[in-house]
């Protein structure tokens, strides 16, 4: 059955504008940008506090050296900048738990990093690759926030000036410029793909995930997003890409802990949907304007599932999954499959799986774990792993529905 669903109200409660790091390591990231990390998440925090609903933070990072023949296929440069969007959301639920700041439950912030192409605001700007959206996206997405908090750099100048032209609500005690220690003004940053020393070059227009994804957290935003990085643009005989999710079905999850705060699929699949909208498509859209979704569900395996259009080259297909499997197994075409640290011996079993059916293995693209080192936070490693737990998050939940009865 073919539909219709709304497009996202992109009316953020606060965004982070950050220029091209220097080094993607989790040190090198809490210096430059601990303090504006900082300062954006306690202010989008108050908001929260003041009406009692989730705020979104957007945090928006600068990459450059995506206009370089190296970076034409996303395995050679997704080692880089799955580590950068890693330790970009490490760094957040640290701030988060410095400041004692719920993450994705009511009275909390929603943080979302996504990636911006610094190299086209330059001149190269004609030869602009489809891997990632732009400065220029951005600024002329018609998206609006609250708040909005910038390290200052060439680069987030012309966009924080762009934003004020295209937005006539846009008023400077909006703005708040945050300081650094480097200097990101003058200095043109190095390309983050020198730090990459990955050699494949392999394309892969079909990626996988799968998962329970309820109640959304970090963890589950840097999985999603991975499937995104490890995806090429351009492909071949103006076929469509495909993003598989797998998402577990209900009767699966019925012994989960705190199960009557579980998250129905129905649920699960427009949560992962709405965050992949807000990373991804960054079109201006009108009041009104839907999107076309393809629902079906026919029986046998991975017979159940949504196709939504997100962009004009690109589908995602939620899965309802009832085996470790889903459609991997069951979709040749499908290339490349994203796995935790955690969860690398799945893929393994996946890749057994499909020499039996005669396939060629799948390429793994691995996500780095979520965790807090000693030096980095002591006693807080136990707060942050609450943060990326959901069934911490249910816990807190029903918790809360007895406070208040």
């Amino acid at each position: 059955m073919t539909t219709t669903i709304p497009k996202g109200n992109f009316h953020h409660d606060g965004i982070l504008l950050l220029p091209a790091p220097h080094s993607t390591s989790f040190s090198s990231l809490k210096a430059a940008y601990g303090s504006a990390v900082r300062e954006a998440l306690t202010g989008t925090h108050k908001a929260a506090n003041r009406t009692g609903h989730i705020a979104v933070l957007d945090i928006a990072v600068g990459i450059n050296g995506l206009q370089s023949q190296d970076a034409s296929q996303q395995s050679r440069i997704y080692p880089i900048i799955q580590r950068l969007l890693a330790n970009m959301y490490k760094l957040a639920g640290l701030v988060a738990v410095q400041e004692r700041i719920d993450l994705d439950v009511p009275g909390g912030v929603d943080v979302r990093v996504f990636f911006l192409d610094e190299d086209s605001v330059s001149e190269q700007a004609a030869l602009k690759t489809a891997i990632l959206p732009s400065i220029q996206d951005l600024a002329t997405s018609k998206r609006s926030w609250n708040s909005v908090w910038a390290v200052k750099s060439s680069t987030m100048d012309v966009l924080l000036a762009s934003l004020q032209r295209n937005d006539k609500a846009f008023e400077h005690d909006r703005v708040h410029i945050v300081k650094s220690p480097y200097d990101h003004a003058s200095t043109r940053q190095s390309s983050l793909l020198d730090e990459s020393g990955s050699t494949k070059v392999s394309h892969h227009y079909s990626v996988a995930v799968g998962g329970t994804f309820d109640h959304l957290h970090i963890g589950h935003k840097l999985l999603l997003s991975a499937v995104w990085l490890a995806l090429d643009a351009d492909p071949p005989h103006e076929t469509k890409r495909l993003m598989t999710v797998g998402i577990t079905g209900d009767e699966l999850l019925v012994n989960k802990k705190y199960a009557q705060v579980l998250e129905s699929w129905e649920k699960r699949w427009e949560a992962c949907w709405r965050y992949y909208e807000s990373i991804i498509d960054l079109r201006p859209s009108q009041p009104g304007d839907r999107r076309t979704v393809h629902r079906v569900d026919e029986p046998g395996p991975n017979g159940k599932y949504v196709l939504v259009d997100a962009l004009p080259d690109l589908q995602i297909k939620f899965v309802q999954i009832s085996d470790p499997f889903g459609p991997t197994i069951t979709d040749e075409k499908i290339t490349a499959l994203v796995v935790s640290g955690e969860t690398r011996s799945g893929g393994k079993a996946v890749n057994d799986k499909r020499r039996e059916n005669g396939w060629k293995d799948l390429d793994i693209f691995e996500i780095d774990v979520l965790d807090l080192k000693e030096e980095d936070a002591g006693a807080a490693q136990e707060s942050f792993e609450t943060k990326i737990s959901s069934t911490e998050i249910r816990k807190r939940m029903m918790e809360t529905t007895k406070g208040s009865l």
